[in-house]
């Protein structure tokens, strides 16, 4: 076996806020999404650095969490049950456009009931199944590998399940880390004074593909959406399987508010789908309707691109505001939000400003724009009111760049 073929790697992808398109993106509509500059790092370290010979280590310092495994003890019964599934055992340092197109259930049943002999705790369950899943496939799909001994960390500025992409960013962070460990995807070039490497998009691709499959064991039926925005920065229009990255508009800044209310973006999804089940024709409608206000928004951002009258700027602000109004409401009718939201909407309107949720709702994160004529005094006055609700806020920027490896 070489295991000289694993080298130790950081990398580092963004949270995200989705504009317009939540839900309905999941039924093939049109969503916008952009990246923040809040971000999820996740370090590789094998075993000739980290010293832990004979020891698989997973640490995540937000969830509290840590478990190690001896490879000589522990991961037999995982080992015993790939060799027998031939269907797992798949070429990647041969094909590189090849990833994996669906889950394997029997793989993820196997390590779910072997993680359960370490943690009954489903928010610790996940990651680790996540982690497990694409290590033992990555390291065992080819003979030139096998287990070894690591440490793998992870650390995020994302707050968790608040609807900005913390586990999209998770998965695609500890994608590319795997994936550049062991070269499937390409290494930086040996150039000094960079901070960070840029892969291509080929790479990019492959780390997509691979980011959306598991954001699949953790939320069922993903749109895309997420992974995408935090694998490929910027501004994204995905609908299904095609995106566009758009232009950042200049100084187009944001109120992100969380509510600290937790939710469930699985049960959240399959509340709407359940809605849609009842009430085919007047669910589609709402997310026809959904589906509008994104391409009117699409319009109104190119034409804000397009224009430096302060007149015209703010006509289009004051539409774009509306937009926002109008899609928080077909939002609760889908039945996705939360008397919170409704509360940050509400002191929002008070001082001339508009708020909509962003992500699954049931709580989670709102967003409000800020236009060029906001005042800093009613961003400071409206940011005290939320905390005195008891909300989190934070003023930020949108178009961060996308998923990198650190040098």
């Amino acid at each position: 076996m070489m295991m000289s073929l694993a080298r130790p790697v950081r990398t580092s992808a963004p949270g995200k806020v989705i504009l317009h398109g939540e839900h309905s993106v999941v039924y093939g509509k049109i969503a916008f999404s952009a990246s923040l500059n809040l971000r999820t790092s996740v370090s590789f370290h094998p075993e000739c650095v980290s010293k832990k010979p004979g020891l698989l280590v997973f640490k995540y310092t937000d969830k509290n969490l840590k478990s190690d495994w001896s490879l000589s003890l522990s991961t037999q019964k995982l080992l015993s049950l790939l060799q027998r599934e031939k269907d797992l055992k798949f070429s990647m340092l041969e094909d590189k456009q090849k990833a994996p197109h669906f889950v394997n259930k029997d793989l993820v049943h196997f390590i779910t009931n072997f993680l359960e002999e370490y943690t009954s705790d489903n928010t610790k369950l996940k990651p680790l199944l996540v982690f497990l899943y694409v290590y033992l496939l990555l390291f065992l799909s080819h003979d030139r590998l096998s287990l070894i001994g690591s440490v793998v960390s992870v650390s995020s500025e994302i707050p968790l399940g608040a609807g900005l992409g913390s586990s999209a960013a998770y998965c695609v962070a500890l994608s590319s880390c795997l994936l550049s460990s062991i070269s499937i995807i390409s290494c930086p070039p040996a150039t000094g004074g960079q901070r960070f490497y840029r892969w291509p998009q080929t790479d990019l691709n492959i780390i997509n593909k691979w980011a959306f499959l598991l954001e699949a064991l953790i939320h069922g039926v993903p749109s895309g959406i997420d992974n995408t925005v935090s694998c490929f920065g910027g501004c994204i229009k995905y609908c299904r399987d095609s995106s566009i990255t758009l232009n950042i508009l200049e100084r187009c800044r944001i109120l992100l508010v969380n509510t600290l209310v937790s939710k469930d973006t699985k049960v959240l999804v399959e509340k709407v789908r359940q809605r849609k089940e009842e009430f085919p024709d007047l669910i589609q409608s709402i997310m026809a309707s959904i589906n509008e206000i994104c391409v009117q928004f699409e319009k109104l951002w190119f034409a804000l691109s397009q224009t430096s009258e302060r007149a015209k700027r703010d006509s289009l602000y004051s539409k774009l505001e509306t937009l926002i109004d109008v899609n928080q409401n077909l939002l609760n009718a889908l039945g996705v939000g939360h008397p919170c939201l409704d509360k940050v909407c509400h002191l929002s309107l008070k001082y001339g400003l508009h708020a909509k949720l962003t992500g699954s709702g049931g709580g989670g994160c709102a967003w409000i724009l800020l236009t060029e004529g906001t005042p800093q005094k009613v961003v400071d006055n409206l940011t005290r009111d939320l905390q005195n609700e008891g909300f989190v806020s934070w003023e930020t920027s949108i178009g961060e760049l996308g998923v990198y490896q650190e040098l």
